[in-house]
């Protein structure tokens, strides 16, 4: 009874402020070069989580920025997430610079559009091979590291509202069944890393404006707004509303929370 008692009246001890932090976590982002991923990395840098950044591009400028910024450890490792010897051997080089892993995200992905059938063989396996095999690959080095630690650990897939539905006014077929079989992933994984205290949750972004963004690159503001108008609250998300959740997800202020999508829509899914 008395450890009843004891779960009851933590929320009494435990104050919002200790339970939103990552400080001295080790976060490992991937895709974080750029994008989404970068806005995730800096949450979790803005958190306190010291953060290791994987992605196939050269490092950018503003992951290099991110450790000035934040006053946290940063480390950028190259490398193909869908390369298993690769990818071995970053995560070994990063357990040596850093001595743990904590949390994990998978944001390195890449989509494709136009009609369903001109994607050729080669085509379809890219978008699976970095999307769900990439995710997959990242999420098992990290779950047998923090087996090994024994403290559990948080993980963050990315998947897409592409995974619920198709995308308003977008040919994305083959995209949009990786983002869908990374939440059966997802759901599957938490029940059973839960007896491990691993937490394995997913995020679905809707519209955001990136440099991948159809029409955004090529300012084509008529496209800009006819995605608008399928957004109930008529706008386009800010980055800053994917790595708040992202790294709230991470934090023990979500302990109880695992196995479970968020759609950061704007009401797209719920319209």
């Amino acid at each position: 009874m008395e450890r009843f008692v004891a779960e009851t009246d933590a929320y009494r001890t435990r104050s919002v402020h200790d339970l939103i932090t990552l400080k001295g976590k080790t976060a490992v982002i991937t895709g974080g070069a750029r994008g989404l991923g970068l806005a995730i990395a800096r949450g979790c840098a803005e958190l306190g989580a010291n953060i290791a950044v994987l992605d196939l591009l050269e490092q950018t400028a503003e992951v290099a920025e991110l450790e000035r910024g934040t006053g946290v450890k940063v480390q950028y490792y190259r490398v193909d997430v869908s390369d298993p010897e690769a990818l071995d051997a970053t995560f070994t080089k990063l357990l040596s610079d850093f001595g743990s892993i904590d949390c994990l995200v998978t944001a390195a992905g890449v989509g494709t559009g136009g009609p369903f059938l001109e994607h050729d063989k080669r085509t379809i396996d890219r978008v699976i091979s970095i999307n769900l095999t990439g995710t997959i690959l990242c999420t098992q080095l990290a779950v047998k590291q923090m087996l090994q630690q024994g403290n559990g650990g948080s993980i963050v897939t990315i998947s897409s509202i592409g995974g619920h539905a198709g995308i308003p006014q977008q040919k994305n077929a083959v995209y949009c069944a990786t983002k869908g079989a990374i939440l059966g992933f997802t759901k599957s994984l938490a029940v059973e890393m839960a007896e491990h205290g691993i937490r394995v949750n997913s995020i679905s972004p809707g519209f955001f404006l990136t440099n991948v963004t159809p029409g955004y690159p090529q300012k084509n503001v008529a496209l800009l707004e006819s995605y608008v108008q399928k957004i109930p609250v008529k706008r386009f998300a800010d980055r800053s509303e994917l790595k708040s959740i992202v790294a709230f997800l991470l934090t023990e202020a979500s302990s109880y929370i695992t196995g479970e999508d968020i759609a950061v829509d704007g009401g797209v899914l719920a319209g």
